[in-house]
């Protein structure tokens, strides 16, 4: 019997209100039922990772983590065949979520400097702890500002 692992464990939660494109978790259900449906003709066990590794022959791995160098590639490969020749990160996915949270969302539903510190991962419990002022800044006003491209 395998041990199921006891980090990274996620309350996502349904936002109809903010449409389809930023709802997590309309799309994680959707990608699980994808995944059992058409790759593993099975539901998916307590010890599969929900975003397994893929096999050189495009077969998922279910009790093999999807790496981060894996993702990486993807991102760069769906960039580059975009003819967009910059390098973008899984960070800048992150700083978007924030971006959009703190500036665009809809008047009501933004979020503090201080829960946008929390989502981001600068909280207890996470690698690094505490997102410095000057960071926050870059994060969210210097891309609007056109002062700040992540390299």
């Amino acid at each position: 019997m395998s041990t199921i692992p006891t980090g990274n464990y996620y309350k996502i939660y349904p936002k109809p209100k903010e449409g389809t494109g930023c709802d997590a978790f309309l799309w994680l259900l959707l990608w699980i039922k994808w995944v059992e449906v058409l790759h593993l003709g099975r539901p998916m066990a307590q010890d599969d990772y929900v975003f397994p590794a893929v096999g050189a022959n495009g077969v998922l791995q279910p009790g093999s983590q999807l790496g981060h160098d894996t993702v990486q590639k993807w991102i760069t490969e769906a960039t580059e065949g975009a003819g967009i020749f910059k390098n973008f990160t899984t960070h800048c996915f992150q700083c978007g979520g924030a971006q959009h949270r703190f500036l665009y969302a809809p008047t009501g539903q933004r979020w503090s400097l201080d829960v946008i510190q929390w989502w981001g991962g600068w909280a207890e419990g996470e690698q690094v702890s505490k997102m410095r002022c000057d960071e926050i800044l870059i994060v969210l006003f210097f891309p609007i500002l056109g002062w700040y491209s992540p390299q």
